[in-house]
């Protein structure tokens, strides 16, 4: 029979490999999990990044929407105002008209009689 202390060593040495492998295995799915972390910490940012992009996109469009509506409402009003002014020139000049017509016939009436 081989000495106590030569078994024990070997099982204590075939013990330790196993560890050994275990930590190994340990290590290699850390550095896995530590790869794939690292991935999708970069595949947030990148999103985030695109969206930021985009929201900025979204309120450059916005701020150019709100400037021409602004522009559309103001050339509105003054084309509003520049067609009040005209029809309120025309209703002179049709009352204008209607007097003289009135004054034209009433001398044509009086010149009948």
């Amino acid at each position: 029979a081989a000495p106590r202390g030569d078994g024990g060593d070997a099982e204590l040495r075939e013990r330790l490999e196993v560890a050994m492998e275990e930590v190994a295995v340990y290590e290699r799915d850390m550095r896995d999990l530590r790869q794939q972390l690292a991935e999708q910490q970069l595949q947030v940012a990148s999103a985030a990044a695109e969206a930021q992009r985009s929201a900025a996109v979204l309120d450059e469009q916005q701020a150019l929407e709100a400037t021409r509506r602004a522009q559309a409402e103001k050339e509105y009003s003054a084309e509003l105002e520049e067609s009040r002014a005209w029809r309120d020139r025309l209703q002179e000049q049709n009352k204008a008209c209607l007097e003289r017509i009135a004054v034209l016939e009433r001398d044509q009436d009086q010149s009948h009689y």
